[in-house]
């Protein structure tokens, strides 16, 4: 079982880069792979098939109108929803594409504190958690919107 990760976001956009910190900062975890996508994740669609995971996790921040650093796990039907939308392409889109040959897709959303600037502690902070729940398999323990 591989598991990968899809990390989203905007380095120059403070919590917006929360995906690409998580891939820079992710331990070696075993059947894992992270995978930066930038604000392009649909760039990425071969780079997923090339490694064929059984599961895929994407991560972004997300406007859930909750206190920043929230984790949330995102249900695909309400991604569009909640995205901060600073991509080519709406998640669901990518989501859509993928589902026929990846059925288990969790979309992690991240509640972003700002949007200027540097990462804030709040983001950083929820992204160790994130981490450790990524390496202790317990994603699934991350509240549902």
């Amino acid at each position: 079982m591989t598991t990968l990760v899809l990390c989203i976001g905007n380095r120059g956009n403070g919590d917006d880069g929360i995906g690409p910190w998580i891939a820079d900062h992710a331990p070696p975890i075993p059947d894992t792979v992270f995978l930066d996508a930038g604000v392009t994740p649909e760039n990425s669609t071969a780079a997923i098939k090339r490694h064929n995971p059984t599961r895929l996790i994407l991560i972004d921040a997300a406007a859930m109108d909750l206190p920043p650093g929230t984790l949330r796990r995102i249900p695909p039907g309400n991604i569009q929803s909640f995205s901060v939308s600073t991509h080519g392409l709406p998640l669901s889109l990518l989501i859509d594409y993928l589902i026929p040959t990846i059925p288990d897709i969790t979309m992690i959303g991240i509640q972003p504190k700002t949007l200027h600037g540097p990462l804030s502690q709040e983001a950083k902070a929820a992204a160790d958690t994130l981490l450790r729940l990524l390496r202790n398999n317990t994603i699934d323990d991350i509240p549902q919107l």
